[in-house]
């Protein structure tokens, strides 16, 4: 029988073809995910990292845990990232994560989502906890919901260290002894305080759900420090006691420019903003503006203000005009207001009908002729002159009755501003005057500047503390912790698996679709908590 190789070379053909085939349809298939989801996985296990991965920062080259069997990459320090290509095909993604951790406190996984703001790079997070072993360890009586995923710690008072204390102011007695009797009381008696919490079971607490914290938080922030822990809204629980609005409008009449954030407080009346801007027209670029208005993380206005059409640069001034904010029927609480401008953009003469506000973290003074007294609640304030013009001594000052608590005699401090773009720091965590014989220089601070004392008392949050990222914790300094941490990750032979879901339309994307994903680790100090080692990440996308 004649065999046709032509025949079998063109089936040959036709077979190799398809297989190729086959493979580029289930390649791009899988990597678009046309049927609603795709999975990419890093491994550590190689130098190579895959072509979706662009970058990485904050690893050591790859290793092999002998115990294990698994290979790893160690972090270098308390922040590593990874540059990674998405497409905007997907809606959702999914990080699991698997890693070693001994010691470290807080294991974090965050996305850098976009600044709203076009003249500050001011970028936000969405962060997601994938493991805390400080939570996991306190032994606070702790309420979960699994509806929010929220957790509230309460430490609560002793009533046992209670009643040996008011025993000793009576007579001598042994505290130790009488500690353990009066535990063993409780623990045998009161069946209230076991069911309630059996690690301790005579501890007195406060709230029985979550709900009724979050209602109370207006009145006992005001005395007892509350901690929060990656979890957004507190702020809008802020309440002013007392409050009434202004008999009369404040007047701000000192020029500044460039980008500036003013926190606000509104109640039973409108939002009522008034300034005067202009163009100096010293940069050869558009200089338009926006107006954000925000109540914590929600929106309340966007607003664009056109450039006056000289883009040459040629130091010609346009025209002063003036510009109203004014919104009504907003709900009660804390405002801010940011001027999105550059620093061609003067604002002067500002006007608002609010009683309390301030300028927040920043403000640049652009008023040579004129003197100004502030006040700010700040612990770190840097003064810095950019002209001729702002080279003066400056004079801080805490007077009778600006701090309500007991500390240090605080002397009157000068700091002389003789260099330009020299800065100065003055730090003192107290409320301090600050008198400025020219009205015309840069202010850095980490809280809040106002014309008056009542404003900051009225707008501080400071017993509001937030360790979300690389604060250091002191359980001692606060009386109640809430956090979006919920319960602890899966663990197996050592190696902890961990995910975390994010919104792929709040990614930031640079000019190339990457997004990066950071993982965290505050308080990381290899010698004391020793390793963090990634394992692998699994990326899931979906729509």
């Amino acid at each position: 029988m004649k065999i046709n190789l032509n025949s079998y070379a063109k089936i040959a053909q036709i077979v190799s073809v398809s297989i190729i085939i086959i493979i580029l349809f289930y390649a791009v298939f899988s990597y678009f995910g046309p049927f609603g989801s795709t999975k990419l996985s890093i491994v550590f296990n190689k130098n190579r990292l895959p072509a979706y991965v662009t970058e990485i920062i904050g690893f050591e080259n790859p290793e092999k845990n002998l115990k294990t069997g698994q290979n790893y990459r160690r972090v270098t320090g308390f922040l590593a990232q990874l540059k990674i290509k998405v497409f905007k095909t997907f809606t959702n993604l999914n990080a699991k994560i698997k890693y070693e951790n001994q010691n470290t406190n807080f294991v974090l996984a965050s996305i850098a989502l976009k600044s709203p703001f076009k003249y500050k790079t001011a970028y936000k997070k969405i962060t997601k906890v994938l493991e805390n072993k400080l939570f996991d360890n306190l032994d606070w009586y702790k309420i979960s919901d699994k509806n929010t995923g929220k957790i509230l710690f309460q430490k609560g008072d002793d009533i046992c260290e209670k009643k040996v204390k008011e025993l000793q102011s009576e007579s001598n007695i042994d505290p130790i002894a009488e500690y353990e009797n009066c535990a063993l009381m409780y623990d045998k008696d009161s069946e209230y305080l076991k069911e309630k919490n059996p690690k301790k079971n005579w501890v007195n607490y406060d709230y029985e759900d979550i709900n009724s914290f979050m209602s109370d938080i207006p009145d006992i922030m005001q005395e007892e420090k509350i901690c929060f822990f990656n979890i957004d809204g507190l702020y809008d629980f802020v309440k002013v006691k007392d409050y009434s609005s202004a008999s009369e409008t404040n007047t701000f009449n000192f020029a500044f420019n460039g980008f500036t954030k003013i926190k606000t407080y509104i109640a039973n009346e409108d939002l009522d903003f008034a300034f005067d801007y202009q163009d100096l027209n010293n940069l050869q670029e558009k200089s338009d503006f926006n107006i954000f208005i925000y109540k914590g993380e929600k929106k309340i206005l966007e607003k664009n203000i056109s450039d006056d059409g000289n883009e040459n640069g040629d130091e010609v001034a346009s025209v002063i005009k003036n510009l109203s904010i004014k919104i009504p029927n907003l709900e009660e609480g804390l405002y801010d207001i940011f001027l999105d401008a550059s620093d061609d953009m003067v604002f002067d003469s500002l006007v608002s009908k609010q009683k309390y506000w301030a300028f927040a973290d920043g403000i640049k003074l652009f008023d040579p002729e004129k003197n100004i007294d502030l006040y700010s609640n700040s612990g770190n304030m840097t003064f810095t002159a950019l002209r001729d013009s702002s080279l003066q001594t400056i004079t801080i000052t805490k007077e009778k009755g600006m701090v309500t608590e007991s500390g240090p005699e605080f002397q009157r401090k000068e700091l002389d501003i003789t260099k330009i773009d020299k800065p100065y720091l003055f730090n003192r965590n107290i409320y301090s005057k600050i008198n400025l014989p020219v009205a015309s220089l840069n202010i850095e601070f980490n809280n809040l500047i106002a014309t008056n004392i009542e404003s900051l008392q009225a707008l501080s949050t400071n017993n509001l503390i937030n360790f979300s990222d690389f604060v250091k914790f002191n359980k001692e300094s606060c009386n109640y912790i809430i956090s979006d941490y919920f319960e602890n990750p899966d663990e197996k032979n050592g190696i902890i698996t961990a995910s975390a879901d994010f919104s792929v339309n709040d990614l930031f994307l640079d000019e190339n679709n990457n997004f990066n994903l950071l993982l965290q680790f505050p308080q990381y100090n290899r010698n004391d908590a020793g390793d963090i080692k990634i394992n692998r990440i699994d990326l899931k996308y979906s729509r």
